[in-house]
């Protein structure tokens, strides 16, 4: 007898999420569940709600006037699901686990060595060795180490547009999320640094779960492992690999639904 597929586990499980800003509707009725299958990439038209969405799983979206929600999100962030509106956690110990890298890279006004050390020593309270041999850890994960091994005390804004994004995802790194969120991480990239940051997305997915914002579509199909299709703040589609790998399918769901 074969034994039996293993299903993949869920990480993330929405159920009647409705988000407004100032009474208007961004996101309605969103009910999802999300495996692990590889990157999650949500595509849609400008004001579909993709970084709405993003928010939503690290309550970024509460910084914002007029904000008001209702449904829930649940996230495993320590072996079990937890309603992140109804957990223990701190808001900032959420988005230390669900950490999120922007569209532009937003590098702190310091040195590229203290980019990293400061969230560390402010965050997670590590001595100074530790936090070195993380330093050296994350920016060797991002493939960044031997490009600024010799200019650490170099301020961070001095680096490449695609050296910043890769250092501000070591940031995030740095903390060991469980969940990574990507708003377009490659949007302000030329095409030589946007391709650096997707093969490095592709191997950051078997360490960490990643749902990510595209502009592109060819970029999704290049690096999602399922695709969520978003308009006027619904979900329209859930795509797995096989799906979308048919371009000529994904191009008539898209002309019909973006």
């Amino acid at each position: 007898m074969e034994p039996a597929l293993t299903q993949p586990k869920p990480f993330c499980i929405i159920k009647n999420l409705h988000i407004l800003f100032h009474g208007k509707p961004v996101l309605q009725d969103i009910n999802l569940t999300l495996t692990d299958c590889g990157i999650t990439v949500l595509v849609g038209a400008s004001g579909s709600g993709k970084t709405t969405f993003l928010r939503a799983l690290n309550r970024l979206n509460e910084y914002y006037p007029g904000y008001s929600a209702s449904g829930q999100i649940e996230l495993a962030l320590s072996g079990t699901m937890e309603n992140i509106y109804q957990t223990d956690l701190q808001v900032t110990e959420l988005r230390r686990r669900v950490g999120m890298v922007f569209q532009s890279p937003n590098v702190l006004p310091v040195s590229i060595a203290q980019n990293i050390n400061l969230p560390l020593k402010l965050v997670t309270g590590l001595d100074r060795k530790k936090r070195e041999e993380r330093l050296v850890e994350v920016l060797q994960e991002v493939h960044l180490w031997n490009e600024v091994k010799d200019r650490l005390k170099t301020k961070a804004s001095h680096l490449s547009g695609g050296q910043q994004q890769r250092l501000c995802l070591a940031r995030v790194l740095a903390l060991q999320p469980k969940i990574l969120l990507l708003d377009e991480p490659t949007a302000s990239l030329d095409f030589k640094a946007s391709g650096r940051i997707e093969e490095l997305l592709l191997e950051l997915q078997h360490r960490y779960r990643i749902i990510a914002v595209s502009h592109s579509l060819r970029q999704a199909r290049r690096i999602a492992g399922q695709i969520l299709v978003m308009k006027e703040g619904r979900i329209e589609h859930l795509l797995k690999k096989d799906q979308f790998e048919n371009s000529e399918m994904l191009q008539q769901l898209l002309e019909e639904f973006l």
